[in-house]
């Protein structure tokens, strides 16, 4: 469900601001006029600022130098595509949003490194001097287009509207790049800033009334919302197995009431895989069991720490949960882990496998207190260890 939010959400900001252009838009441009008169600024140009400077603070806390990068990049922008009237000459405005999508491409393909070092002020660069580039060759703007290759229909606009094709053309491509991307934070900063390339090249398009501010708004409004998924995740999801942590299972616990079962759950002999293998085979091992275990475990799977993982379970009893989670156990048993790495000791075999304990435990007698529960369940594991390994033991 999270991970479907992370894309509708900030399309769906773009869709809205898309929406009340076409209905609402030449009612918004009158209002946005008689304010600016007392005002001396308009209004609609106030909120659009504001909404590509709430992200910064919160991006400069987390150290999310991109999304900070990002809503400069469209403030540039916005304030060289104008409003109500645009600062480009109108070659040099279709080159706006091809520019934006590139440039933003070419940022999100970079690693996170901070602001206050060679590479932040690199990043900076590149996000500054291509529209500062334009801005001061505006003029040989229609000569660059003019000299352009390919067929003439490709730089005409689309028909109902103003952006040419080639810069429609360029959009897409960004965000199609931006789909493919995968890591521990592009499922979350991708959407936003194909999001972001979107509303710009809509609305820098300006075929409707108040397109421009309102998408750009939208724009800031995905940013904020992509700032707000990071600090999440960060507070609360384990960044190797991108399962939720320890802090997140406490505040499940906490709130857990009526019947329910927990289950702890362990590698067995993870040393030696590590040992063996080295830490980086290690590293899949938990990948593997915490991917297996969110796809087949009848409940909400934590990362405990190191390679054990809690497991809650709410209206379960610990006889169901147990034969739910033998079943579990022998997928993981039977699911081969192919050793893409270089063996500290040269394996017989290009893959192994994995078995895992499981311990349970329900609110029963003394033990009523979730954290209670969890202590029984970790006492059942030790069970399991202690009997073989790779079987489930009820508390």
């Amino acid at each position: 469900m999270r991970k479907a939010l992370h894309i509708l959400v900030p399309f769906s900001l773009v869709i809205l601001a898309l929406a009340v252009a076409r209905t609402h838009g030449a009612e918004l441009v009158r209002w946005d006029a008689r304010a600016a008169e007392p005002l001396g600024l308009s209004p609609l140009s106030a909120l659009v600022v504001a909404a590509l400077v709430l992200p910064v603070v919160p991006a400069l806390l987390f150290n999310q130098v991109r999304v900070m990068l990002l809503a400069g990049l469209l403030l540039g922008a916005y304030a060289m595509a104008g409003w109500p009237a645009p600062a480009l000459t109108p070659a040099a405005a279709r080159l706006l949003a091809p520019l934006f999508a590139l440039v933003t491409l070419f940022l999100t393909y970079l690693r996170e490194r901070g602001l206050a070092n060679r590479f932040g002020l690199a990043r900076l660069a590149v996000a500054i001097l291509p529209l500062l580039l334009l801005s001061i060759l505006d003029r040989a703007a229609a000569d660059v287009l003019r000299a352009a290759p390919g067929p003439d229909w490709l730089y005409h606009p689309a028909p109902g509207t103003a952006t040419p094709y080639f810069a429609a053309l360029v959009a897409a491509l960004a965000v199609a790049a931006l789909a493919r991307l995968r890591g521990t934070e592009y499922p979350i900063i991708a959407p936003a800033f194909a999001a972001a390339i979107v509303a710009a090249t809509i609305g820098l398009d300006r075929s409707l009334p108040a397109q421009l501010p309102l998408a750009f708004i939208a724009a800031g409004l995905a940013l904020l919302w992509t700032v707000y998924l990071l600090s999440w995740g960060r507070a609360y999801e384990d960044p190797l197995t991108g399962l939720l942590g320890r802090r997140a299972l406490e505040e499940t616990l906490s709130k857990l009431t009526g019947q329910y079962a927990l289950a702890m759950a362990d590698v067995d002999r993870f040393k030696r895989f590590n040992d063996t293998y080295g830490h980086e085979t290690g590293d899949d091992v938990l990948r593997l069991v915490a991917k297996l275990l969110r796809r087949n475990a009848p409940g909400t799977v934590f990362r405990y720490g190191g390679e054990e993982f809690a497991i809650v379970m709410p209206g379960m009893t610990a006889e169901a949960a147990a034969r739910a989670l033998e079943e579990v156990r022998r997928e993981i048993a039977a699911t081969p882990l192919v050793l893409r790495r270089r063996a500290k000791r040269r394996p017989k075999s290009r893959q192994t496998t994995v078995t895992v304990s499981f311990g349970v435990a329900e609110p029963v007698g003394a033990e009523k207190t979730p954290a209670q529960v969890l202590a029984a369940a970790d006492r059942a594991l030790y069970k399991a260890k202690q009997a073989g390994r790779n079987r489930v033991a009820a508390a």
